[in-house]
């Protein structure tokens, strides 16, 4: 063979191997931009599953706040004794448990 017909072997086989190393690192990079990808996805998903556990922990909470809650409106009347003559009870106005008697 000829020095010429060496030189192109060479060369070419030089070419080969850079074409290679460019396939390679195209490869490595194409698989870096789908992990970019994915992990964007999973934060995304991350994050709708902590709102979501956040909402159900609350409205959990709420709903243990609220059982056997029942809310009780009490009045209560007082009512002042007018006595007349502190001497005499059956003088009073109060009579029989707590009737007003106007008669006096």
């Amino acid at each position: 063979m000829s020095k010429f017909t060496k030189d192109v072997k060479r060369e070419v086989n030089d070419v080969k191997k850079e074409v290679s190393k460019l396939k390679n690192q195209s490869f490595a990079y194409e698989l870096l931009q789908e992990q970019q990808k994915q992990n964007k996805r999973l934060f995304v998903v991350v994050i709708i599953l902590c709102f979501m556990l956040s909402a159900i922990s609350i409205y959990t909470i709420w709903l243990l706040n609220d059982i056997g809650y029942e809310e009780v409106t009490e009045t209560t009347e007082t009512y002042d004794q007018d006595i007349k003559d502190t001497g005499d009870i059956n003088n009073s106005k109060i009579v029989n448990g707590g009737d007003v008697n106007d008669n006096g």
